[in-house]
């Protein structure tokens, strides 16, 4: 039985941060870090069944098409993504009265439609990137056991990487998540595939200065140059691709990371009113998804 600190049930059924009862949330789930892009992606259903809110975490679920999809908000970083992924794993596969996990347990898709900063030239501001694998800078995946003895002990990829990675003061990398191969066949030709660096943070952790130093050697460039075994190159960097691939897997979802290029940190261009562009693509990206379904 799982005791009632590691799962908080609020007292209308509710689990506590999300605000979301099981029956209201969909198989397929869009994640989006920005509160106010639910509303936008919403604003292509059909039909709005229901509408939560607690903190920064929005949740819509409505029909596109006839498909049952939940729209929810994330928040920043990958701690929030720690907090969304166990808590909707819990709304599918925990009975919240016996609190005991389902004998029979649901496999949700997670599609992760986000804004990102591109390494490489030919990525530019407005193109979609998808994310093959995430290398982890941030230390999410360190606190998960099975995860550690899985992915991390032993791996030849995460110790090159990690070596390339302090050879040039470009902080660490903690772990490797991959992508789902069945849902990354699905989008991988709307947009240029790759490697996805997941930060820590947004200023120091991305080589922004401010009013502080960043790392000393941190550069772009030589995040661009970098192959891993299988000639893949590091396309962008965001703030949750790895947790989501890191935790979704190990829980038994079919993850995937879209994001929007609105940086070229090579170039330096940026694509200020990146909203317009976000519209345009969400209808593509819910046919894929009901296709995939």
């Amino acid at each position: 039985m799982i005791n009632s600190t590691n799962l908080i049930v609020n007292q209308d059924g509710s689990i506590f941060h999300l605000g979301v009862k099981p029956e209201e949330l969909a198989s397929n789930v869009i994640l989006v870090g920005d509160p106010g892009r639910v509303q936008l992606i919403a604003s292509f259903f059909e039909h709005i069944e229901c509408k939560r809110q607690n903190r920064e975490f929005v949740m819509i679920t409505g029909l596109y098409k006839g498909i049952r999809i939940s729209v929810m908000a994330t928040g920043i970083g990958t701690d929030n993504i720690d907090i969304v992924l166990n808590e909707i794993d819990a709304l599918v596969n925990v009975d919240f009265d016996k609190r005991k996990i389902k004998h029979e347990l649901t496999k949700l898709n997670l599609l992760r439609l986000g804004t990102c900063g591109s390494f490489q030239k030919h990525v530019k501001p407005g193109d979609l990137v998808i994310s093959k694998k995430a290398y982890g800078q941030d230390s999410l995946m360190l606190y998960y056991q099975d995860y550690l003895s899985k992915f991390i002990k032993d791996n030849k990829e995460l110790k090159a990487v990690q070596q390339y990675f302090s050879e040039n003061h470009l902080g660490p990398v903690n772990y490797i998540a991959e992508s789902n191969d069945y849902l990354l066949k699905k989008f991988e030709s709307i947009g240029h595939c790759g490697i996805t660096l997941t930060s820590s943070g947004f200023y120091g952790p991305q080589g922004r200065k401010l009013r502080t130093d960043h790392l000393a050697g941190w550069h772009s460039d030589h995040i661009a140059k970098f192959e891993d075994i299988e000639g893949n190159k590091v396309c962008n960097l965001e703030m949750e691709c790895s947790a989501l691939y890191g935790l979704g897997g190990l829980l038994g979802h079919k993850c995937l990371t879209i994001c929007l290029a609105i940086a070229q940190r090579s170039t330096k261009e940026v694509l200020v009113d990146y909203k317009i562009r976000m519209k345009e693509i969400i209808p593509q990206v819910l046919d894929n998804l009901i296709e995939s379904c």
